[in-house]
């Protein structure tokens, strides 16, 4: 127990302070989470508006100083770079339908060796 003044304020300080940024790195992992979650789903345009909102509580949480900027840098550029490439592959895979049995039937097998050797 803290047997100055100066020692009890500053826990109380710190207990405000870890207070707020547990609510504030909350509110950014709900925004990152829901960017995945459309992600998943596959509803590009709801991955994209929660991606442009989940941008600026990653901004504000390196100004508050709760991720390092690097951090906040990384996982906007996953989480882009996943929205890419999700809205290709579905790019390509729409119209596999209207090819050729053969056709299908490469492209199955490059995606196959392509799984494996992502694992």
């Amino acid at each position: 127990m803290a047997h100055h003044k100066s020692a009890r304020k500053r826990i109380r300080q710190t207990i405000r302070r870890a207070d707020v940024n547990r609510r504030r790195m909350s509110r950014i992992r709900t925004f990152v989470r829901k960017v995945e979650e459309a992600i998943a789903i596959g509803d590009q345009a709801g991955a994209r508006a929660a991606l442009k909102e989940a941008q600026p509580e990653l901004g504000r949480g390196v100004r508050a100083g709760l991720l390092h900027c690097n951090t906040a840098s990384r996982k906007m550029s996953r989480l882009s770079r996943r929205l890419a490439v999700e809205a290709a592959t579905r790019f390509f895979w729409s119209g596999i339908e209207s090819k050729s049995p053969e056709f299908r039937a490469f492209f199955f097998e490059i995606n196959l060796i392509y799984a494996q050797v992502q694992r």
